[in-house]
């Protein structure tokens, strides 16, 4: 077994990308110690997951029929979208909900204080 082929690296990158990107917008937002990507590998897997159940109607709409040759370029926007624009806001909407009062009192604030 290969692993350094092309097939698996690019599944890899899809499962791995947009959590990656979601824990780094989070780490930009929310100060905390440093992680390290090595030990956070499960956990990018498991918000790269969510996010494709999110946007499973799209990625089921999208690989229906003869969507790719037809419509390349709105092909290309939407996996785009689903891969690295959409993970950017994800921290935004946690973080709003967490904020948001009904939420809050059941919720651990994200943002440490100076004593914790």
């Amino acid at each position: 077994m290969d692993i350094w082929s092309t097939d698996k690296l690019t599944l890899f990158l899809i499962f791995f990308l947009p959590g990656f990107i979601s824990m780094k917008v989070y780490d930009l937002m929310v100060p905390s110690a440093p992680r390290e990507a090595a030990k956070s590998l499960h956990e990018a897997i498991s918000y790269s997951a969510l996010n494709f159940g999110f946007w499973s109607w799209l990625i089921a709409l999208l690989f229906a029929g003869d969507y790719y040759h037809r419509h390349f370029i709105w092909f290309s926007f939407a996996v785009v979208l689903i891969l690295l624009v959409a993970p950017i806001f994800w921290p935004f909407a946690y973080l709003k909900l967490a904020s948001w009062p009904p939420v809050a009192k059941r919720f651990v604030n994200p943002i440490q204080k100076p004593w914790d």
